[in-house]
């Protein structure tokens, strides 16, 4: 596998081996230095990865035991390791082995539970963790109640005249027939047919509809003329 982040770039080998290259400055390679590799370089010598992605300055990677990890950049504590500073090597996200699926995104990540829950951590400023609130979490924070979350991906971060871009979230439910989307919308890239922000998921977008209505057997007729003839 291979994963594709801001500036760097991530990858996994068949026997579980973890490589990664390109810029370093924060630590995102997790190689638990800041020197940048034109080249895959090994990160540690752990052989049980089974999933990595590389945000915008950071990385998020799954373990066959089913705990997360994190690395890189921390200033909006998009690492969810509880606290701010960046981290030059892998470090596990709470104590927790019950992850099935994750999304690093510019400066916030999400990840869904093996019970099918949702939760979310990082810079929030614009209602894009789905928290109903516009507070930062350096940690993992249940968003909503439902239990029913498929999938999520949060959206990829660029810098435009010193600012960073990238702050919406979109997410599957109900085995994928539902998308809902919360966080930025001033280009209405939350699909809702408006280019209202949101903090909570809202799940109107590219709704499908899955039964259909049956009309009534029996309804009145009339016929004209009457008698008719042909």
């Amino acid at each position: 596998q291979v994963t594709a982040g801001g500036l760097h770039s991530m990858a996994l080998k068949k026997d579980g081996t973890l490589w990664g290259f390109g810029i370093n400055k924060n630590g995102q390679l997790g190689d638990s230095t800041t020197t940048s590799k034109t080249v895959p370089g090994q990160i540690g010598l752990d052989t049980n990865w089974q999933e990595v992605k590389a945000g915008f300055e950071y990385t998020l990677a799954l373990k066959t035991d089913s705990s997360l990890w994190s690395w890189g950049f921390n200033g909006n504590g998009q690492l969810g390791n509880g606290t701010t500073t960046e981290s030059h090597q892998p470090g596990q996200i709470g104590s927790s082995r019950k992850w099935t699926s994750f999304s690093p995104g510019s400066t916030f990540g999400f990840a869904i539970a093996s019970d099918s829950s949702l939760y979310a951590w990082g810079s929030n400023q614009y209602g894009n963790l789905g928290t109903g609130d516009n507070l930062e979490y350096n940690s993992p924070e249940a968003v909503q109640t439902s239990k029913n979350w498929t999938f999520i991906e949060s959206s990829g971060g660029f810098v435009y005249q010193n600012m960073i871009y990238g702050f919406h979230a979109m997410g599957l439910k109900n085995d994928a027939s539902v998308i809902c989307a919360t966080g930025a919308n001033y280009t209405g890239q939350l699909g809702d047919g408006t280019m209202d922000q949101r903090s909570t998921f809202s799940c109107n977008t590219g709704v499908l509809n899955t039964s259909v209505h049956k009309p009534d057997e029996e309804q009145d007729v009339l016929v004209y003329p009457n008698p008719g003839h042909g």
